[in-house]
């Protein structure tokens, strides 16, 4: 038979290969992409497509809600509406304890009540006040 024929071990460098891969790919994709969406009636299907998954996202979020109701569990809206009134409470909170602190107020301090038995009581009137300015608002 015939001499087998040695071949010269060539060291592949996979990085290299990976890369040219990769860009013969991305270039053969973007071609493609280019075609579909020259295309008007590709164009058509897509924005229908489109409209047809923002109806799905809506009504599952309407889902979402009323699950959410029966197990009692809060939504994402009523946590985002916590955290803005959570922010508020805090910016008031600072907002009395530098005037305090600079004393340009009349409401002192008994000196009975300790620290923490005090901002307590102004966290509560915080609160008591947003809820009320929330109610009138509403009406």
């Amino acid at each position: 038979m015939g001499k087998k024929k040695k071949r010269k071990k060539q060291e592949v460098n996979l990085g290299k290969l990976v890369k040219h891969f990769g860009y013969r790919s991305e270039v053969k994709l973007n071609k493609w992409l280019h075609q579909l969406f020259e295309d008007d009636q590709m164009m058509k299907l897509i924005k229908q497509g489109a409209k047809n998954h923002r109806k799905g996202l809506k009504e599952l979020r309407e889902y979402m809600n009323v699950i959410a109701l029966y197990l009692n569990v809060p939504t994402k809206e009523d946590v985002a509406n916590v955290a803005k009134i959570s922010k508020q409470i805090e910016e008031k909170v600072d907002a009395i304890e530098e005037r305090l602190m600079t004393g340009s107020t009349e409401v002192k301090r008994p000196e009975r009540v300790t620290k923490y038995e005090y901002k307590r009581e102004l966290k509560k009137l915080l609160i008591q006040s947003i809820v009320d300015s929330s109610n009138l608002k509403e009406k």
